[in-house]
């Protein structure tokens, strides 16, 4: 069996090291989109989401399927066993603005869980990814885009009525990412005064990212761990809900989603629609600067130095970038 799964792994990467030389070649060479038919388009081999759909194939193809089901789960069960303290320590935070501010600190160490990244993987297996020392390690705001204040002028409690009626959250990472930022996160913005909040997942595996069904697990165990019963409330009658993005890849095309994620966005009111992006796949190596119908977030840590050049600044610069909503 050893000698079997070395052969596959072998083969995987003489597959991979082929794809690479053949995008160095020609980097502008281009083929169909097969993920999104409808759209009828050819895109260049050489961009994020063409790369990771055919690193998803090849991984298939040699047998390589959710080669991260159990060390999710592990670290969904120690992020679960520190979700009531860290609830309980934004719920110490006087100021909702206060508490929503402080969720986005959450969500970037939260999103450190990334076994995508080399850098990240490797702390991993050190033993160096733990939620608290990773909120210590955060560099100093502003950060390298900080738009927090804007969000959280525009949750302000201040105004007559809630900014939004429905708030769709794309989450990243199982574990720490998800449980201990992007759950308080979510508390955050019930708390506000967002009517709903959706948590879109990915419909199957791809690295360490949580999946719609393990959220789904997750979303109850997670309620029960808040203990001011809010995201139990919200659960129960359905202000809190995940659904599935239709997504496969640690990158997203929105163009792609599940008709279900289209009919969640669709059911309200583009100006009273947030969305956020999260995590460096989905926030910042796509979608980064590409405006929506509704106002829109983007949260994420960099953790590929090719990403830290792109953006002029550093590995582990913290990006929160907040893109008002375009009209048609």
């Amino acid at each position: 069996a050893s000698a079997a799964s070395s052969a596959m792994t072998e083969e995987f990467f003489r597959e991979v090291d082929a794809l690479e030389a053949r995008v160095a070649l020609d980097p502008k060479a281009t083929e169909k989109n097969v993920a999104l038919p409808h759209l009828d388009v050819e895109e260049p081999i050489a961009n994020t989401r063409r790369l990771c759909r055919l690193r998803q194939e090849i991984m298939a193809k040699h047998g390589f399927f959710d080669v991260f089901t159990q060390v999710k789960g592990e670290e969904n069960e120690k992020a679960l066993n520190i979700l009531p303290t860290v609830l309980q320590e934004l719920d110490d935070v006087k100021e909702k603005e206060s508490e929503i501010a402080a969720c986005f600190r959450g969500v970037l160490a939260g999103n450190l869980f990334d076994l995508g990244s080399a850098d990240t993987a490797a702390a991993f297996s050190r033993g160096e990814s733990g939620f608290e020392s990773a909120k210590q390690r955060l560099k100093p705001r502003p950060w390298l885009l900080d738009d927090v204040d804007t969000l959280v002028d525009a949750l302000g409690q201040s105004q007559s009525s809630p900014r939004y009626d429905k708030a769709i959250l794309f989450v990243d990472n199982a574990g720490a990412d998800v449980l201990l930022g992007m759950v308080p996160m979510a508390r955050a913005l019930l708390r506000a005064g967002v009517r709903e909040v959706v948590m879109a997942a990915n419909e199957i595996y791809a690295i360490n990212d949580v999946t719609f069904e393990e959220l789904k697990e997750l979303m109850p165990r997670a309620a029960n761990a808040d203990p001011s019963g809010d995201l139990a409330r919200a659960l129960a009658d359905g202000r809190w809900r995940a659904v599935s993005s239709g997504s496969d890849l640690p990158v997203i095309d929105l163009r792609g989603v599940s008709a279900e994620l289209n009919e969640e966005a669709s059911s309200v009111a583009l100006d009273r629609l947030f969305v956020v992006l999260e995590g460096m796949g989905r926030g910042i190596e796509t979608n980064l600067n590409q405006p929506l119908l509704c106002d829109s977030m983007r949260i994420g840590m960099v953790k590929h130095p090719e990403v830290a050049t792109h953006l002029g600044g550093s590995m582990y610069d913290c990006v929160c970038k907040f893109l008002p909503r375009v009209t048609t």
